[in-house]
């Protein structure tokens, strides 16, 4: 139990300090998050997830593949504290954003055959 004060104590702490400095404590953050979870701290644990989120959003926007990743980890957090409405919510947002940006990345043409003149004689 002290070491999980202790750990506890010492993570609110860098939390504060990764509010004040930005993305570069995140991965911190979320490996902090991650512990706690271990430590089935999950209150604790979607606080610090709900901090990372907070500084994704500012630096990076809402339409980012890394908040989209924060928003997964806060639901399956959100599902083993039983708040089973609010991870869903989450993981569709999340969904919608991956959804947004890959169908940018992967070109509709790519997924169509090719309508080249030879094609179209081998497929007649």
């Amino acid at each position: 139990d002290q070491l999980r004060e202790w750990y506890l104590h010492t993570a609110m702490e860098l939390a504060e300090q990764a509010e004040q400095e930005g993305s570069i404590f995140t991965a911190g953050l979320s490996h902090l998050a991650s512990t706690l979870k271990e430590f089935g701290q999950h209150e604790a644990a979607l606080r610090f997830q709900q901090k990372v989120a907070a500084i994704k959003i500012r630096e990076l926007g809402e339409e980012h593949l890394d908040v989209a990743d924060v928003w997964i980890n806060m639901a399956t957090t959100l599902r083993r504290l039983g708040q089973l409405a609010e991870a869903e919510a989450l993981l569709n947002k999340a969904l919608a954003v991956q959804c947004s940006l890959l169908s940018t990345v992967v070109a509709p043409s790519s997924l169509v055959p090719s309508t080249s003149p030879g094609a179209a004689a081998a497929a007649a």
